[in-house]
């Protein structure tokens, strides 16, 4: 009678099991048929639902990455991205040798603001050759949108040289490229001892020949450079070519570029305040370094709405001189109240879950307008 007890349990064990494994594959199978079917919002929101509720009924380890790729695309057409990016990091995680799962969380990447992470995804899967076609032609477009398109990639130089938290590429026995090696070096420091900032990873240093590639290069981009631009910085890669200029501003240029890599990265590439931004950046490579007396001088001083815009490029000169200047002082203040862990917490929480007014008040415990107030009314003309 026990050995027949014993079978019986046994018996509805495995069928709870099967009925398990039934009810996570119905679901899914359902979730994609709503999937491909969703035109809203709302009904990619319910394929998600339904994605969800399979992976807490018992979803095997061997399928959850591709359970996590189909709530994935479902959160991305439900406009969900810090969703998006999570489920789809979890596909990824589960199988990073599927250029599907990785194109989808650079799609991810970009919803949420994220368009250097994005990019660096991208590139990767247009030039995987397990890439299927359409998913090919997809990164494509995308990275054509953001202005990378994978043809200018051929305009770049071939040679690589690896050094101490950068990967410098440029033509073989280039001289330049040991000036960009120190520049890069005295930036990795300043803002280390500065800021209490590294990067993560080797950043990569593009080093053309003159100034016609660097232009070329740009223009291939549908991105000209300025006449007088010697370097810029675009998705996490630094260009430059030599310029003729000497040690000292090649290390302050180089070290503005390098502070906008670092800063955006321990922002978890979610875009920063223009005027924290540059700041941030003028500070750490001591470029305009009479921000006092420029603000001071001032007739009127820019609005908070004013050093918020995308980029500071759509200014006048004046008026472009005056917002670096001015974003400067404000930085050097913030730094000066808070002090360099602050700045340090409110990127993370940036880069996490938090919106940009959420890791602001978290890090600062106050509002950018607020803060803004009381610079203007108690540090602004010294």
């Amino acid at each position: 009678m026990a050995g027949r007890r014993a079978w019986v349990a046994v018996g509805l064990l495995l069928g709870v099991a099967t009925l398990a494994r039934a009810d996570w594959a119905d679901d899914v199978a359902a979730a994609r048929r709503l999937y491909e079917q969703a035109k809203t919002p709302d009904q990619f929101q319910a394929a998600a639902d339904m994605l969800q509720h399979a992976l807490t009924v018992g979803v095997p380890r061997g399928r959850q990455a591709d359970v996590y790729y189909w709530l994935g695309r479902a959160r991305y057409g439900a406009k969900q991205a810090a969703a998006a990016v999570d489920a789809l990091s979890r596909a990824v995680a589960g199988d990073a040798q599927r250029p599907d799962y990785r194109l989808w969380l650079g799609l991810a990447d970009q919803l949420d603001d994220r368009a250097t992470r994005c990019v660096k995804a991208l590139r990767l899967v247009y030039a995987d050759a397990l890439t299927e076609p359409a998913d090919r032609r997809m990164a494509h477009d995308v990275l054509t949108q953001l202005h990378e398109p994978p043809e200018a990639e051929s305009l770049l130089p071939a040679a690589s040289l690896s050094v101490p938290g950068a990967v410098i590429r440029c033509a073989p026995g280039d001289p330049f490229a040991a000036d960009v090696r120190e520049a890069v070096t005295v930036g990795r420091q300043r803002l280390a001892d500065g800021l209490g900032l590294t990067l993560d990873e080797p950043v990569e240093v593009i080093v053309f020949p003159d100034r016609a590639a660097y232009q070329a290069y740009h223009e291939a981009r549908k991105a000209p450079r300025p006449e007088w631009s010697t370097s810029c910085m675009g998705h996490g890669r630094i260009y430059t070519y030599p310029a003729g200029v000497g040690r000292d501003q090649l290390v302050s240029t180089l070290t503005h570029e390098l502070t906008h890599v670092t800063v955006r990265a321990a922002a978890g590439d979610r875009p920063l305040p223009c005027w924290m931004d540059e700041g941030l950046a003028v500070l750490m490579s001591n470029q305009f370094p009479d921000c006092r007396r420029t603000v001071a001088k001032a007739p009127a001083l820019l609005s908070l709405e004013a050093l918020e815009v995308p980029s500071f490029g759509e200014y006048d000169e004046q008026d472009a001189y005056l917002a670096y200047a001015q974003s400067r002082a404000m930085t050097e203040d913030l730094l000066a109240v808070y002090g360099p862990g602050r700045l340090r917490a409110f990127l993370a929480g940036l880069g996490g879950s938090r919106t940009l007014d959420q890791a602001f008040r978290d890090a600062f415990g106050t509002s950018r307008q607020a803060f803004f107030g009381w610079w203007f009314k108690e540090r602004a003309r010294g």
